[in-house]
């Protein structure tokens, strides 16, 4: 290994040298590693196994609950066998900086006979222990849902070719998508965790055209199960916001009309107070980003630009290298399950008042330069902001 580029291992019961390349080239400059293949019982009871002489920037574990249990399908996990998982856990806390534990998938109960039913309970003892380990721990595990990877192909993610061909549990796309989130947490950890967050108004705030149809007509709540999507779109980025973190508009429109729709519609969950800035005219969408950004003062690598038209997206993420540019579902259903998938949007916790006062404080700024524009002279303008300074 070479000490001076950070070190990740990965703890897995199968092959995963599909995930080492991905991460590999997601994070350029880092050395990804791997267990032997079929090593995760030695490597768990024996704490003088020559992987722990290593000190880690970041350990993956993610591996079938069998090769953590040997009685997985046969036996409930006792309390003995709780507490042993959990000293293992804590163990990889001090052998590496940061530690992402995967959950495990459970199913309803329907879905298997009694003989299974062991099974589905032993999921959830793991995943219990696993998450109270996060909780318990925020700075040093990451908990990841046993459903995330399986997102990307549904619910039979794995390949039963790849598996017998050469003992890999996940089609590509789902090891794929395993080091995009990887790698998405690295760099939140790494400094470079979501600061603003751009977004696009027609079909991706609302349903519709604004300027074509009018506020009045637009998809939005009421008995309509698109509409209530794009209010859970809008209930997510008002989370976001609570968490600190700063939303804007780019959108190719006439402001006035879209105001006017952010303003009035009765099922609007974000106002106009809830952006720093907006950027909402008939300009090139990356240069109004420019634009925002310098205003911002915050760089591309801090920033999630959200918008339903990939040609917009394409074009935002080739300016953009750095910017977070997710590929928005084009089933509108989808989008609000998918938006809470996305990495490098700071939880709960991890944020400083400070940090929770900063989309205070840029939107009393906006406000203010708003409210200069309608001032026939700064003198004017200066008393309307009734500002007292006391010597």
């Amino acid at each position: 290994m070479n000490a001076s580029r950070p070190q990740i291992l990965i703890l897995s019961d199968t092959n995963q040298s599909n995930l080492i390349s991905y991460l590999s080239k997601y994070l350029d400059g880092a050395e990804v590693v791997a267990i032997p293949f079929n090593q995760m019982a030695q490597v768990m009871i024996n704490p003088n196994h020559a992987v722990w002489h290593q000190h880690y920037a970041l350990i993956v574990c993610w591996a079938h609950p069998k090769s953590i249990y040997p009685d997985f399908e046969k036996a409930p996990i006792g309390k003995h066998d709780m507490q042993h998982f959990k000293k293992f856990f804590l163990r990889l806390k001090d052998k590496a900086e940061r530690v992402l534990l995967t959950g495990f998938e459970t199913y309803p109960d329907a879905f298997y006979s009694q003989f299974e039913n062991v099974q589905s309970l032993n999921r959830y003892l793991l995943n219990t222990i696993i998450t109270t380990l996060a909780i318990e721990n925020p700075g040093a595990f990451s908990f990841l849902p046993g459903h995330y990877p399986t997102l990307a192909n549904g619910l039979h993610a794995a390949s039963p070719e790849l598996w017998y061909l050469s003992k890999t549990a996940w089609h590509r796309t789902v090891t794929d998508r395993m080091a995009v989130y990887i790698a998405e947490i690295w760099k939140q950890w790494h400094g470079e965790a979501i600061k603003l967050v751009i977004t696009d108004l027609d079909d991706t705030l609302w349903g519709g055209i604004v300027g074509d149809e009018g506020w009045e007509q637009l998809r939005l709540g009421g008995h309509d199960a698109v509409g209530e999507s794009f209010v859970d779109v809008q209930k997510q980025l008002l989370l976001w916001k609570k968490r600190g973190l700063l939303l804007a508009i780019v959108s190719k429109n006439d402001e006035q009309t879209a105001m006017q729709a952010i303003d009035r519609h009765p099922e609007m969950q974000l106002r106009r107070t809830d952006f720093v800035n907006w950027k909402i005219n008939w300009d090139d969408k990356a240069k109004n980003i420019q634009s925002l950004l310098f205003e911002l003062n915050i760089g591309a690598q801090h920033t999630l630009f959200i918008d339903d038209n990939p040609v917009e997206r394409s074009r935002v993420a080739q300016v953009f290298p750095d910017m977070m540019v997710p590929a928005i579902p084009t089933n509108k259903l989808a989008v609000p399950a998918f938006l809470k998938t996305l990495t490098r949007i700071p939880a709960t916790g991890v944020l400083t008042n400070e940090d929770l006062m900063r989309s205070e404080l840029y939107v009393a700024e906006s406000q203010r330069k708003n409210s200069a524009s309608v001032f026939a002279d700064i003198e004017t303008w200066i008393q309307s902001l009734e500002t007292v300074v006391t010597i």
